[in-house]
């Protein structure tokens, strides 16, 4: 019976440490999609404020004084 406990704790053994690199291939696929994310929202926040700049160009040259 000896033997055969052993040979549990190895399956267990393999398994678990099976089961820890795919957490942490899983955990590095996570952090490269969220790297992916905030590059992407930083690049849309950079045009979003050039657009802003453009559309605040020449705002409050056109002032009728007479008025």
């Amino acid at each position: 019976m000896v033997i055969g406990c052993e040979s549990m704790n190895i399956l267990r053994i393999a398994s678990a440490s099976t089961d820890m690199k795919m957490m942490s291939v899983q955990t590095e696929a996570s952090c490269r999609v969220m790297k992916m994310v905030l590059d992407t929202a930083e690049q849309a926040s950079d045009a979003l404020m050039k657009m802003i700049d453009a559309a605040m160009t020449g705002i409050g040259q056109n002032i009728d004084e007479l008025v």
